[in-house]
């Protein structure tokens, strides 16, 4: 099954700051579908989503989103 996941508000929110429980979500989501990304930071290419978030994500949850 496919799930299509946006960044802003959903697992960045206001002013860079980390959702509660976000390790876990991704940890989930990841293991449990087939992620895509359904955001305007994408822009055709998954690593500019992941360019985005490392100014965020500390390395572990970058490796989480790295398989999106």
């Amino acid at each position: 099954m496919r799930l299509y996941l946006d960044i802003d508000g959903v697992i960045l929110g206001k002013g860079g700051k980390l959702p509660e429980h976000l390790e876990e979500f991704l940890t989930w989501v990841t293991a449990n579908f087939e992620v895509y990304w359904l955001t305007t930071h994408c822009k055709g290419d998954a690593r500019t989503a992941l360019r985005y978030l490392s100014s965020y994500y500390p390395p572990h949850l970058l490796a989480l989103v790295e398989c999106i």
